[in-house]
């Protein structure tokens, strides 16, 4: 809901419940009545007292799972620790996101003419033009930033010194404080500290592990098993297009350079 319609009032209730729904979360998983009622329903499944369906039994496993990876095991103490880390992440992860929106919007590319958006579709045009009005321009387009760096409109615009004002907005974020002074830098290097707070707290050596328990790969060994035959084949494609590309340039050094005109580069746009 915070994301589809992200405006000052939702954005007021997310900040202020968010910890609160941390809390109500863990009141659920951590209940010590409840994940001794589950282990206790598996073991009777074990010891052939209880039938379940397979249904059944995948759920109740499930249920296990998240509750002794949210912290079930732990010790009171333990617990409490946990609790308040996780109402700090919860408070931390929201002010990242609301300053996120809010530098996005602040970031966004005024454009005066058309004739600098020439490659974008029609659809998207009319976006920037509402987008613009919306701002309070009287005319133009206004290019919003996506998330997270990477802007799809810099594959299309023609347009230099465009495509240069959208990457360089895009890229420069993180550097906007909020109203308590940090940036969403300094704030994602706190959420990184609370975290591995946490994963430590919970048996691991890092926050990856954490949250990769309930995972289809259930571990970071398991993922990289699966990345590296991507990576093979991403860095060969990749070769083998910079192969041909540097034939392509050779050829071209054994042409006459084509006249430029005033102000052009020799591919014809913006230098």
């Amino acid at each position: 809901m915070f994301s589809a319609d992200a405006g000052p009032d939702l954005q007021d209730v997310q900040a202020h419940w968010a910890p609160e729904m941390a809390a109500h979360r863990d009141w659920v998983q951590l209940h010590p009545g409840l994940h001794h009622r589950l282990r206790e329903l598996a073991q009777r499944i074990d010891a052939g007292a209880v039938s379940p369906t397979a249904e059944q039994r995948r759920m109740l496993h499930r249920l296990l799972a998240e509750a002794e990876a949210a912290g079930a095991g732990l010790s009171g103490t333990d617990q409490e620790r946990l609790r308040e880390l996780n109402r700090k992440i919860a408070a931390e992860e929201t002010a990242y996101q609301r300053l996120q929106r809010a530098e996005a919007a602040e970031s966004a590319v005024y454009v005066a003419s058309a004739d600098e958006l020439v490659g974008l579709d029609d659809a998207v045009l009319s976006s920037a033009r509402e987008a613009a009005r919306a701002a309070g321009h009287d005319a133009g387009h206004l290019l919003r930033l996506g998330m997270p760096v990477q802007q799809p409109a810099l594959a299309v615009l023609r347009d230099r010194q465009t495509r240069r004002r959208l990457h360089l907005a895009s890229f420069e974020r993180g550097g906007m404080p909020g109203d308590d002074g940090r940036t969403t830098r300094q704030i994602g290097a706190d959420i990184a500290v609370l975290r591995a707070r946490r994963a430590r707290l919970l048996g691991h050596d890092h926050h990856l592990d954490a949250v990769l328990t309930l995972r289809t790969a259930s571990d970071v060994s398991a993922v990289q098993d699966m990345l590296r035959p991507l990576i093979a084949g991403a860095t060969a494609s990749a070769g083998r297009g910079a192969r041909g590309r540097g034939g392509a340039s050779a050829r071209r050094r054994g042409r006459p350079r084509r006249a430029c005109g005033p102000g052009t580069s020799p591919m014809g746009s913006p230098p």
